[in-house]
């Protein structure tokens, strides 16, 4: 539909090529809009606004069950997902216990593993001269690090199911028969059953283990379900978010071909572009939150028990943020990125996502150079609930081997 209806009528899918410009267009003439969808939500898309919001977890709960845009379709009996579903103190006590796998220091011991497993895969293809960057690098390495470094599950048909499953219940979610949906969602409850029921006989050193048996005022923190869904939060996490990210980072790398001589000369900075390509395009642009109360939010009244969503690309480019918001400055002083959210349930997985993010633009210069897109085509995307996710479909590239591999480091 022509760009200026998003003013008065906010779609439940948006195209992935108005998401950008539709969010300018926000910031400029409406930064609170509400739309009728889905039974009504406000979309927010100030920093400032978005930042308040993430600060107060009290008048502006989380809780997919609660807040999700859109609702889900009939029969996807989600479980509650902890911690993100949760607010409060006991939000706090779930994120304590995951903390210790998901720290700097922690990851810091699962390096040479995330470099071993990015490596392989950029190897396989790197002679070839081609590739699919979404089939065979980015929707590969992610799920793979996150079930064997995090999770314990190394089964290469469990892998393949997981990678179905999170497709399924995002890239689908406004598309398919909600028939098939609860199907693919009991799917993947039951496996995520069973993985908990394997871990209660034999325990070991992973984040389920320590789920399942942390405790609150001597009784299990957790019940069975719960973990389930910490399971599947930590699974869509790692699976799509650091997925999209790495198409993201090679999309950049093709269209600013003098990003890689400079990379290449200064490997030091590739954690600071890594950060302005998640600023200027973060794999997940808006995320949901529920008012507890009435509130005044930019002139608009925000009803008690309201859906919202905070639109995190919006923040990324407001110009009372940011100076020159839509050029890509790799030395940025200020940097309050929205990428991974803040206040209280700023993504518990973002450390991960950053390592493993850098290992991987640090192996594809080590194998590859001169990345092109290979037709006209360019990435294909897909976008859904109004622009929360803007997903690369498939991504065909070209490429000079660099033979033998020159490492950065």
């Amino acid at each position: 539909m022509p760009l200026n209806d998003y003013v008065q009528h906010l779609p439940l899918r948006v195209p992935p090529e108005d998401v950008h410009p539709m969010t300018r267009l926000m910031l400029r003439e409406c930064p609170v809009v509400h739309s009728g969808h889905d039974g009504g939500f406000w979309l927010l898309n100030r920093h400032e606004d978005i930042l308040r919001v993430m600060q107060d977890w009290d008048g502006f709960a989380n809780g997919n069950a609660g807040c999700r845009v859109p609702h889900d379709p009939p029969g996807v009996n989600r479980p509650p997902m902890p911690p993100i579903d949760w607010n409060g103190p006991i939000h706090r006590k779930v994120r304590d216990v995951m903390n210790p796998f998901l720290s700097p220091r922690a990851l810091a011991k699962n390096e040479p593993g995330f470099r071993s497993i990015i490596g392989a895969m950029i190897a396989e293809f790197a002679p070839d001269g081609h590739a699919d960057i979404s089939s065979q690098l980015s929707k590969r390495f992610p799920s793979q690090i996150t079930c064997q470094e995090l999770l314990g599950v190394n089964d290469a048909k469990d892998l393949e199911n997981l990678r179905i499953w999170n497709r399924r219940l995002s890239y689908d979610l406004l598309t398919e028969d909600p028939a098939v949906l609860a199907e693919v969602q009991r799917e993947w409850s039951a496996w995520s059953t069973a993985l908990v029921e394997q871990r209660k006989a034999e325990p070991g050193d992973d984040i389920v283990s320590a789920l399942i048996n942390a405790k609150n005022d001597g009784r299990p923190l957790l019940n069975d379900v719960e973990v389930v869904g910490a399971i599947q939060i930590l699974v869509s996490g790692g699976f799509s978010t650091t997925s999209e990210a790495t198409a993201n980072i090679v999309v950049r790398l093709i269209d600013d071909p003098t990003l890689e001589a400079l990379l290449r000369e200064r490997p030091d900075l590739i954690p600071a572009a890594i950060e302005e390509i998640l600023r200027l395009d973060p794999p997940v642009n808006t995320r949901p939150r529920r008012c507890t109360r009435d509130v005044e939010i930019g002139g608009k009244l925000l009803r008690e028990n309201d859906r919202l969503l905070v639109n995190y690309l919006a923040a990324n480019v407001d110009p009372d943020e940011w100076d020159e918001p839509d050029e890509f400055i790799i030395n940025r002083t200020r940097n309050r990125v929205m990428t991974f959210g803040a206040g209280p349930h700023r993504c518990i997985g973002s450390t991960m996502a950053r390592i493993s993010l850098r290992i991987m633009v640090e192996e594809l210069l080590k194998h590859v150079t001169g990345i092109k897109y290979a037709d006209d085509r360019h990435e294909r995307r897909v976008s859904t609930q109004p622009g929360g996710w803007r997903m690369v479909e498939s991504f065909p590239v070209t490429f000079t081997t660099v033979t033998p591999p020159q490492s950065l480091t």
